[in-house]
């Protein structure tokens, strides 16, 4: 999913499957907004239609999810507030998982849903 704003592409955000058998119930979102474009409702606007694309599937392998999951760094508190308010969870943390540019690191949360 594109989102633009004035023909610009603002964000985008995407979900795909695991392969085996047994997890194609599992949706994984992964999406974004460019800092210029933060705060105007399009990160929402993305995730929304994610989910609904979850609610009814996508292909003849994820014919509908049951689960989204999803992650995103622990120090972006709006990004995990609208995951929130979209109901997401937060179910787990990977300590010191992402190394950022210059050297520091911060943890990563593992945040899930049920459809």
């Amino acid at each position: 999913i594109v989102g633009t704003v004035d023909g610009v592409i603002a964000g985008n955000g995407e979900m795909f499957g695991y392969a085996p058998s047994m997890l194609r119930h599992v949706g994984i979102v992964a999406m974004g907004v460019r800092p210029s474009f933060q705060g105007m409702g399009l990160g929402r606007a993305i995730l929304v239609q994610i989910v609904a694309l979850g609610r009814i599937g996508f292909g003849d392998a994820h014919p509908r999810i049951r689960r989204l999951e999803l992650c995103v760094r622990a120090d972006n508190a709006r990004a995990i507030d609208l995951y929130q308010t979209e109901g997401f969870e937060i179910e787990g943390t990977k300590r010191d998982f992402v190394c950022l540019g210059e050297g520091s690191f911060v943890d990563d949360m593992t945040m899930g849903q049920l459809l």
